[in-house]
Parts: structure tokens; sequence; C-alpha cells
């Protein structure tokens, strides 16, 4: 198994766990949506820091012609 996919696994039954306490502590799913919408926003921003990072690093570099 390649450390990809145990991280993968890690992090969903981190999820499911995070989740289900949330459902437990507030007895509605409303808390469960709103943290996985925060997360995924979360993620969506490190993503597109990574992004736009690399294409201004690549710009700034000079081509090899």
């Amino acid at each position: 198994m390649t450390p990809w996919v145990v991280a993968a696994a890690l992090g969903n039954e981190w999820l499911k766990i995070a989740s289900r306490y949330v459902r437990d502590a507030s007895g509605s799913y409303n808390g469960c949506i709103i943290l996985i919408n925060m997360l995924t926003l979360i993620t969506m921003i490190m993503w597109l820091t990574e992004i736009v990072y690399k294409r201004c690093k690549t710009k700034d570099t000079p081509s090899e012609d």
C-alpha cells in the first residue's frame, strides 16, 4: 500500500470521527455539513495557492532556448 492510500484512509477515518462527534454534540446534521464544507474550502484555498505559486514561479524562471 502506498503512503497516499494510507493517508487518504486515515483522513477519511478522522473525518468520520469528527463528523460523528459534531453530529452527536449538536443533535443535527447541520454541524456535520458545515464542518465538511469548511474542510473542503480550506483544501480548495490550499490548492489554489499552490497553483498560483507554481504559475508565478514558472513565469519568473527564464526559459532555456
